[in-house]
């Protein structure tokens, strides 16, 4: 009898653990909690009072509360930080949000130049920072999990439409019930009225508009996905009533008709890129005349180098990677893929190269 209970439990729990890791499982248990989190980010009901920016008395002078460490913002406790300026007759603005990353010395808050000192251990109490982002209040993160698994879904070595589908789908279901509520004002005030913080929020328009342009680069090849993303921009368009988010929203559509209709490099896409000038050597030619096929993975690679490596002489503000033995992160090429359009000349003026970040992940970027 024992053994029988046994081999049934080991049944249940491996049935248990595989429906568990399915995509459309791990799918679904994001869209419910990324629907649970835009419902208390846009309310239908404010649990705490607010006022415009006109209510925001900007003081004569200030000074910035800085961050002691390095991570994510992955916690502000509004209600303290009301608490606290009460309690010392001040107010403060913060420069952070959940989901941001800081480094030490990055600043969090401004408050008035004459608040006392004690209000700067208040807040740094009132900001939580970690190593990793959390989904407790950062609703970007959460969408962004759902705009991985469609981004990942369309990889070459993927090639999975439906799961993208599936993705965008949980996106739909997500935003729809919060599209037509109106944008919280950004001044807390406390219990008597007078405010208190200034709070730095991410518009609705900008979480959604960021998940369908990332999702319509990886997918414009793919109409299926890209009918998917129109519906879901229709649907969200019918219960949006503020003019900004409409706009936003019509903007996106272009874009994906644009992508659509085979214009895989838009205005839009081309302005998010970093071009860099690499200079074609003699020794770079083939017997033809042309730049031989393995030298360009070395002129590729100059260029990314020029791009996103941080140090001396560097031009581009995407140069952020440090490098060196030394370096508190090493990067290194997992994969290449190089499709031939057409030859390469010997050119007396620089080779001028286009890169971009498609895919930003936890350890990796495409």
């Amino acid at each position: 009898g024992a053994t029988v209970v046994c081999i049934a439990l080991l049944v249940y729990f491996i049935h248990h653990i595989s429906t568990g890791i399915q995509i459309s499982t791990l799918a679904a248990s994001v869209r419910h909690e990324l629907r649970e989190r835009l419902d208390e980010a846009y309310p239908l009901e404010s649990a705490v009072q607010l006022a415009g920016l006109d209510r925001w008395p900007e003081p004569s002078a200030t000074r910035r509360v800085r961050a002691e460490s390095d991570g994510y913002v992955s916690d502000v406790a509004l209600d303290d930080l009301v608490q606290a300026t009460k309690r010392h007759d001040a107010r403060l603005a913060l420069l952070v949000r959940p989901g941001t990353f800081v480094v030490s010395d990055d600043p969090l808050a401004e408050v008035a130049a004459d608040a006392p000192d004690e209000l700067d251990a208040a807040i740094a109490r009132a900001i939580t920072i970690g190593d990793e982002r959390t989904p407790y209040q950062d609703v970007e993160y959460l969408a962004r999990q759902l705009t991985d698994i469609a981004v990942r879904a369309l990889s070459t070595g993927v090639n999975d439409p439906h799961t993208a589908v599936v993705a965008v789908d949980a996106l739909i279901a997500a935003f729809t019930p919060t599209a037509g509520r109106p944008e919280p004002q950004t001044v807390v005030l406390d219990d008597g009225g007078a405010p208190r913080v200034r709070v730095l929020r991410r518009a609705w328009s900008e979480t959604v508009v960021d998940a369908v342009d990332t999702i319509r680069v990886c997918a414009s090849d793919d109409p299926l996905v890209m009918r998917r993303l129109i519906e879901l921009i229709e649907r969200l368009a019918d219960r949006v009533t503020d003019a900004d988010r409409r706009r936003a929203l019509r903007s996106a559509a272009d874009r994906v008709v644009a992508s659509l209709e085979g214009n895989t490099m838009i205005d839009a896409d081309r302005d998010a890129r970093v071009s860099v000038d690499v200079p074609v050597r003699w020794s770079d030619l083939d017997a033809y005349g042309h730049v031989n096929n393995a030298a360009l993975l070395t002129l590729l690679e100059e260029a990314r180098i020029s791009a996103f490596w941080a140090g001396p002489g560097a031009e581009h503000p995407t140069a952020v990677l440090e490098s060196g033995p030394n370096a508190p992160q090493h990067t290194v090429i997992a994969a290449q893929r190089v499709e031939y359009r057409r030859e390469i000349p010997h050119l007396r003026d620089p080779l001028e190269v286009s890169l971009w970040i498609g895919r930003m992940g936890g350890a990796s970027l495409e």
